[in-house]
């Protein structure tokens, strides 16, 4: 498929790299859980199978007394932005 549409080698599911940000955004959070109410996701550009991702994810917000935490995160291939979202979660625990 990836190759059909101009990509030179086999690319990850956008989703999958997605997944693999959702322990950046548990150490961000610091708590033993969460669930996620709500998410944005920008996929900026493809990555391939091989590729080596650097993720990051920053608290934006809390609201402590309902137990809401917005975090804002990304995932580089080098110096290139490949995916970035925000995630609105409930903390648990």
């Amino acid at each position: 498929f990836g190759r059909g549409h101009g990509h030179a080698a086999r690319i990850a599911h956008g989703l999958l790299v997605t997944s693999c940000c959702l322990p950046a955004i548990a150490a961000a959070l610091g708590t033993p859980g969460f669930l996620c109410v709500a998410q944005s996701i920008r996929f900026h550009k493809p990555v391939q199978l091989h590729d080596a991702l650097t993720l990051r994810a920053t608290v934006a917000h809390v609201t402590p007394a309902v137990q809401l935490a917005v975090v804002n995160y990304e995932a580089r291939v080098g110096d290139s932005v490949v995916l970035s979202g925000e995630v609105h979660t409930r903390l648990l625990g």
